[in-house]
């Protein structure tokens, strides 16, 4: 594996979109809530946040 510059670009983006879920998993870390939040991104807003992470060209990308 070559050596990544972070200075140049970062190794991960992890992009939890939501905390809505109407589930209580107890395996899941995340603090659900039943209703989305109102800052929550649309999905315009979203698909171009993806196109400014695909342009930074992260090794690995998750989406949550």
């Amino acid at each position: 594996m070559s050596s990544v510059d972070f200075n140049v670009r970062p190794f991960v983006v992890i992009w939890e979109n939501t905390r809505a879920c109407d589930l209580a998993c107890v395996h899941c870390r995340a603090a659900a809530q039943s209703k989305r939040n109102r800052f929550e991104l649309t999905t315009e807003e979203g698909f171009a946040l993806i196109d400014q992470i695909a342009e930074v060209q992260p090794n690995v990308f998750v989406l949550s």
